[in-house]
């Protein structure tokens, strides 16, 4: 999958627990209204998991802005409960999946006139490594041959 589509489906699941908040991608907070949620990517890793496959982990970073710490904390909150409950988020169209690992944020601070509170969302996927193919045999032709009476 592309990283863009990790956005996609990102904020797909963003707008389904939360219908009427923002969502933004890779802006700063000082640029958003209160009530937006900013997803930006942070890192990217890949590793061999076996011959056949390698996992890809991605890092993205989701920033809560609003007007309040205690509303800003809330949000967050609610965000990490629903993304441990998920556990997969996945693109509905192509059946394709990414698995939640961990979500960790931080305490809110003052961006401006708002708050923000940042948490780090990290994801992984499993890769299928492309497999050579090989011709299948077409034919298989079997010939008999009579013994002699003394063994061969």
């Amino acid at each position: 999958m592309l990283i863009i589509e990790y956005f996609e489906i990102i904020e797909r699941f963003l707008l389904t627990i939360s219908p009427t908040r923002k969502v933004e991608r890779h802006k700063l907070a000082q640029e958003v209204d209160p009530e937006t949620m900013i997803i930006r990517h942070k890192e990217d890793s890949r590793r061999f998991q076996t011959p056949y496959q390698y996992v890809k982990q991605c890092q993205f970073e989701l920033e809560y802005v609003d007007v309040s710490a205690e509303k800003t904390l809330e949000q967050v909150d609610r965000l990490s409960n629903a993304l441990y409950e998920e556990r997969f988020l996945s693109n509905s169209e192509e059946q394709k999946s990414i698995h939640v690992e961990s979500f960790t944020f931080t305490t809110p601070a003052l961006v401006g006139e708002n708050i923000s509170c940042t948490g780090v969302l990290t994801v992984t996927e499993t890769i299928s490594l492309p497999q050579k193919t090989f011709e299948k045999m077409s034919n298989i032709h079997n010939t008999y041959r009579q013994l002699n009476k003394g063994g061969m």
